[in-house]
């Protein structure tokens, strides 16, 4: 079973070059639907850095009791600033 999409890239040179590029795995779909971007994990940790609730001795959040490094990469996960009434900042 071929699992690669096949591309014809013109490289300039009069010719073309056939590229194959790989087909997601099922493994990587679920991981994409489970965690997010190494990017957004970053811009939520260093929101919570800056919060009065952040615990940089165990990088946790000492309204949810989360492990942030944790928490900041998984989808479906906010911030618990909503458990005390304030508005979430991510």
């Amino acid at each position: 079973m071929d699992t690669t999409n096949t591309t014809t890239e013109d490289c300039g040179c009069g010719g073309s070059s056939t590229i194959k590029t790989p087909e997601p795995t099922i493994l990587s779909k679920i991981i994409n639907k489970v965690f997010v971007s190494e990017s957004t994990k970053n811009h939520r940790l260093s929101i919570c850095k800056t919060c009065d609730h952040f615990d940089s001795t165990f990088t946790r959040c000492t309204i949810c009791g989360c492990f942030l490094e944790a928490k900041t990469r998984l989808q479906g996960f906010h911030c618990a600033l909503d458990e005390i009434g304030e508005t979430p900042l991510w």
